[in-house]
């Protein structure tokens, strides 16, 4: 009888990904001249429940506040002395926040 091969499970350990002051301030930046650009026009209010309903899934699905871009995302800024908190640049695939405002951009600016 020939034994069944199991498949090899190897063990992937989370790393802090690195992020950059400057790459967040420049998504931020980008976000809030797009608010200013929108705040009046037709488009205002789809733009900014847009926005709401992306951050809303992102407080569900993640624990936020360990994601630089989320910190971006909200126009916050982080404390150096916090720095260690932060374990992800950004979120992953569709999730993410840069690829997330930069299609606003597309759609708004």
């Amino acid at each position: 009888m020939e034994q069944e091969q199991k498949p090899k499970i190897t063990e992937q350990k989370e790393t802090k990904k690195i992020y950059s002051p400057e790459k967040n301030a420049e998504v931020s930046a980008m976000l809030g001249k797009l608010r200013l650009k929108v705040f009046n026009t037709p488009n205002g209010e789809q733009f900014f429940a847009e926005i709401e309903d992306f951050n809303a899934y992102l407080r569900k699905k993640y624990n936020v506040m360990q994601y630089a871009m989320m910190h971006a995302f909200m126009g916050s800024t982080i404390n150096p002395n916090r720095e260690a908190e932060i374990l992800y640049d950004d979120f992953p695939g569709d999730d993410s926040i840069e690829t997330f405002v930069n299609n606003l951009v597309r759609r708004y600016g």
